[in-house]
C-alpha cells in the first residue's frame, strides 16, 4: 500500500497517461454524485459513499485481483491496514465476478495509515486491506469516501 499527497501519483509505476487521469478524477470527486461513475468504461470508474466509520476489530480485510484501489475521503478521516497473507483465515473465497474476496477479521495489520481530504492509499490487488475503521477509539465519525478503481492491465502487466 502507498500512501500520500495527490503529488505522489507521479511516483508510481506503469502507465503515466492513467495516473493523470486518477490525478484529474481526484479533482473532479466533490462535484460527482454519490454511487458508481464509469471514467473509462472497463478501465477506470468510481465509488462514492457515505457511511459513519466503525470498530477495526469488527471489519473484515478484503482482496482484489484485477483493480487497483486508489482511496481517499472527502469529509473526516478513517484508518486503512493492509495485512500479510500468511496472518489471514479466508471467510468468503474470491469471486472473479465481483473482484473480490474477504478474510476473518481479528488479524493484526502490517502497514497502517490515516486517510484524510487531500491523501490517497493505492492498494495492489492481491494486497489484503480493510479501511472504514474509526481512527479514535469509540469515535465514529460520517465518513464520505471515494474508491478510483483502476484496471490493472490498463496500468501495466503484472503491477504488484
Amino acid at each position: 500500500m502507498y500512501f500520500g499527497n495527490y503529488s505522489m501519483l507521479d511516483s508510481l509505476p506503469g502507465d503515466r497517461k492513467i495516473w493523470e487521469k486518477v490525478g484529474e478524477v481526484l479533482e473532479l470527486l466533490p462535484g460527482l454524485p454519490m454511487g458508481r461513475t464509469d471514467i473509462i468504461p472497463g478501465v477506470m470508474y468510481v465509488n462514492k459513499e457515505e457511511y459513519s466509520s466503525k470498530d477495526p476489530a469488527l471489519l473484515r480485510p478484503e482482496v482484489h485481483h484485477r483493480f487497483i484501489d486508489v482511496q481517499t475521503v472527502l469529509q473526516n478521516m478513517e484508518l486503512v491496514r493492509c495485512y500479510l497473507p500468511s496472518e489471514l483465515t479466508e471467510d468468503t473465497p474470491y469471486d472473479e465476478a465481483k473482484d473480490l474476496g474477504f478474510f476473518k477479521a481479528g488479524a493484526v495489520a502490517c502497514q497502517s495509515g490515516i486517510l484524510d481530504p487531500g491523501h490517497i492509499a493505492v492498494i495492489p490487488p492481491y494486497e489484503a486491506h480493510a479501511s472504514q475503521m474509526w481512527v479514535f477509539e469509540g469515535e465514529s465519525l460520517p465518513i464520505v469516501k471515494a474508491v478510483i478503481k483502476v484496471a490493472v492491465n490498463s496500468v501495466m502487466e503484472n503491477w504488484v
